[in-house]
């Protein structure tokens, strides 16, 4: 009964009711996009049979806390001696060329080992997966494909089960077929296990190639593997006291590894739309307040003939609920189409929230955050409304001020903490976005506008291989220079943002670094192509560039970077001296024949690296993977794509424009500053359509007291005035308290902002001169109305 009146009601005030659910379903919908978002990517668990006890393998070592990639020998040694583990695998993943059913692709491809699938628990949908018999020196290569793979390109036919995968020169033979879902790690559709997979990858104790997980034992915990690790990694540094022997294993929950990038920025996300549901919260306890004003009569009569305090509580929370119950269900459709589009535009860092999903934990939080809106919106009006003096309320015009004394102060409370939260989120918006403008503005040190990118790699396992791999990449780089709109071309085995290789090096004549010294003396790695420097505009300050005479059979040469010649080589010229890098320490000394400028390869926001780039003919083995960049016209692209197949028609081709490469660094920073901008500026427009309405209303309530101004020699400029020195005294407070609050929470920005103090003052004065401009011309309306008032009709009307 009390329910239906409550419905009843709103019924009569459809405006009223349908601007509070509007509020309310915006509110609510923005909480419900980004919780689907957190829902998916932190508190859903890792879809395994055991995600609790997964974790994420490396190498540790302790003095410096750095951790790294894993050589095989000693993850073999790690899992021989450890008894924590119910299963131990190592892997190495990356895009490769595959040959499958007549079909030249380019996947991403895992290798790994016969315990990889025992870690996750997860079984095929057909076939079998590998097993230690598979371990054999004599067995063959075998492969198992994902789910998408298999419809991909056998078109689920059962068949496929025993066909051939051609990679890397060898035939590997399909046993097995993953169920949908299951793409660990980087989304692969081939998981490839090799005997022979140490080997191909390195042996060696320094060459750290492999990335490690593990099942932990039911019985063992987390600080316990740890425990065990640090005494295993002790007794291999003494058992190998010269092969990189300080280290020790780190072991991480793999949804930690998983999920650490991004924690910050979807909390921070999370804490915005709460502000903004609060401010729509704010917003409709504000309706809320003036329509049980102007319902003073009706609720002092219900208490005349015998309503309690409790009872016209209840009522009042009943309508407050009706608002709520229909904004939940409108937010949560509203909320669910946004966080499908969220989950299509995410970036590639926030790869888990692409499977996002309508589940209870979704549904349970929208029904939440209806209760908590009822609370927050329905308390305070219906306890006000609730203290009515029946017997002045009863009086014409009594009640009007003595009611709107009380509740007058409650409002201008409510949109003093409108415009705080809302001056924190903009604050917060305006600092990402300040961060993302000086990202953009840094100079990386190349020119990727203009410029295409080839991916593509020739399988080359072998040596022999990888000298036809080499002379493959020269057929056509030799053909792409001849070719009609082809302006310059040149390969690498790594495009900007991607890191390439890196590791220890030597120089000749002097002191060599301890194994394992990551702080002194390393470097990044890079092959490149002739042609290379000059393509994406990367100027060369010293010395030479790579050509033709940087043969195979030459003296073996290399290019330094302007940081590495001024941190190893201060005070003398580089050109001449020669160094080893950790591509291979058996090889022959490279001598120093130029030296070019500084980029930033890896992170704009990060330093230039010190790098060694060397020919990609002296070294055959990186060489198979190169890309192939070029400036060119659009039909050039079709004549090089041509030209490879021409060359190998196994090879899978595939174009991209550099500068989208490039512009991946900034997709993170641009989905968390555009989210946030958003909510500041919704937040925002809630706040001054509250400031608005209290105005609105204050001048409607003082008509009368106007009019007496007035008539009493008052000019409109000085009502005017008056008016709008009132507004600003709930604005300024609102600036100040939402200033005090941006800044203590300007820590949490400080991991995510570049360029920019997140206490920037000029960000603080700018959105605080900004708000106070707006608030001004949202409180001209109402003060304008109030200096028109014509004294005599208000005085006649009191």
């Amino acid at each position: 009964m009390n329910l239906r009146l409550a419905f009843r009601s709103l019924w009569k005030n459809p405006v009223f009711a349908v601007v509070s659910i509007v509020v309310l379903a915006l509110g609510i919908g923005a909480n419900t996009a980004i919780f689907s978002v957190v829902n998916a990517v932190l508190l859903k668990p890792l879809p395994y049979q055991h995600p609790e006890r997964i974790v994420d393998l490396r190498t540790l070592w302790p003095q410096s806390g750095h951790t790294g990639q894993i050589s095989g020998p000693n993850f073999i040694d790690w899992r021989k001696q450890s008894d924590s583990f119910q299963a131990m695998s190592l892997y190495a993943g990356s895009p490769e060329d595959v040959f499958a059913n007549k079909t030249p692709l380019r996947v991403n491809v895992t290798w790994t080992d016969p315990q990889f699938f025992k870690v996750f628990g997860v079984s095929p949908v057909m076939g079998r997966v590998f097993s230690g018999e598979d371990n054999k020196a004599s067995a063959a290569p075998l492969a198992v494909i994902s789910q998408q793979f298999f419809e991909r390109v056998f078109h689920g036919d059962p068949s496929a089960l025993g066909q051939t995968i051609k990679m890397e020169q060898h035939a590997l033979t399909i046993i097995g077929v993953m169920p949908a879902g299951f793409d660990f790690v980087d989304r692969s559709q081939i998981w490839a296990f090799d005997p022979a997979f140490l080997q191909q990858w390195g042996s060696a104790r320094t060459a750290n190639n492999f990335y490690g997980v593990g099942l932990l034992k039911s019985n063992i915990s987390l600080d316990q593997a740890r425990a065990e690790a640090t005494t295993i990694g002790l007794r291999l540094a003494a058992e190998y006291p010269n092969d990189d022997s300080k280290r020790s294993m780190a072991v991480t929950p793999l949804h930690d590894e998983l999920v650490h990038r991004v924690r910050t920025t979807l909390y921070l996300l999370l804490a915005a739309v709460a502000l903004v549901l609060l401010i729509a919260c704010a917003n409709v306890a504000n309706l809320l307040l003036a329509r049980v004003t102007m319902r003073r009569q009706e609720i002092a009569i219900r208490a005349a003939l015998g309503a309690s305090r409790k009872h016209v509580i209840q009522q009042l929370l009943l309508e407050a609920m009706a608002l709520a119950v229909p904004a939940a269900a409108i937010g949560l459709l509203l909320g669910w189409w946004s966080a499908q589009l969220l989950g299509h535009f995410s970036p590639e860092m926030l790869a888990q929230a692409k499977t996002i999903s309508l589940d209870w934990h979704v549904g349970v939080f929208t029904a939440g955050i209806a209760l908590l809106c009822t609370a927050l919106f329905g308390l305070a009006p219906a306890f006000q409304g609730s203290q009515v003096d029946v017997n002045s309320a009863l009086h014409e015009g009594g009640s009007s001020r003595v009611m709107s004394s009380g509740m007058g102060r409650l409002r201008g409370s409510i949109v003093v903490a409108e415009i705080a939260m809302s001056m924190a989120l903009l604050i917060g918006s305006a600092i990402l976005i300040r961060s993302l403008l000086a990202l953009s503005a840094v100079d990386p040190g190349y020119q990727a506008q203009g410029v295409s990118v080839m991916v593509l790699s020739y399988p080359a396992s072998t040596p022999e291989d990888q000298k036809q791999a080499v002379q493959f990449y020269s057929n056509l780089l030799q053909q792409g220079a001849a070719t009609p709109g082809v302006r310059a071309i040149a390969g690498t085995t790594a495009l900007p943002n991607e890191w390439g290789s890196d590791g220890l090096f030597y120089i000749e004549g002097k002191p060599k670094p301890a194994p394992g010294d990551f702080q002194t003396q390393e470097a990044g790695f890079m092959v490149v192509s002739p042609g290379y420097f000059p393509i994406l505009g990367i100027p060369l300050t010293k010395g030479r560039e790579f050509g033709d005479q940087d043969q195979a059979q030459a003296q073996q040469t290399c290019i330094i970077n302007e940081v590495f010649a001024r941190r190893f080589f201060p005070g003398e010229d580089p050109i001449g001296h020669r160094l080893q890098t950790g591509y291979d320490l058996n090889q022959a000394y490279m001598t120093i024949v130029g030296v070019v400028a500084d980029v930033r390869q890896v992170s704009l926001d990060q330093p230039p690296y010190p790098y060694i780039y060397m020919p990609y003919q002296q070294h055959p083995g990186p060489a198979a993977g190169m890309d192939i960049l070029f400036r060119g016209s659009e039909d050039s692209a079709a004549a090089l794509a041509r030209e490879a197949h021409r060359l190998n028609p196994e090879i899978a081709v595939e174009f991209t424009p550099l500068k989208d490469v490039v512009d991946q660094a900034f997709a993170p920073s641009r989905f968390r500053s555009g989210l946030l901008t958003l909510f500041a500026a919704l937040a925002l427009v809630l706040a001054i359509a509250g400031l608005y309405g209290v105005m609105s209303y204050t001048v409607a309530q003082r008509k009368g007291e106007i009019g007496v101004r007035m008539a009493l020699g008052a000019q409109p400029r000085e009502v005017l005035r008056m008016i709008l020195g009132q507004g600003l005294w709930l604005v300024l407070p609102g600036v100040v308290i939402g200033a005090v609050i941006a800044f203590a929470g300007g820590r949490v920005f400080t991991s995510l902002v570049y360029g920019v103090k997140a206490s920037d003052p000029v960000t603080f004065v700018g959105i605080a001169v900004l708000l106070v401009v707006v608030a001004l011309l949202a409180m001209y309306i109402p003060a304008r109305r109030a200096a028109d008032i014509d004294p005599m009709l208000a005085l006649r009307n009191e």
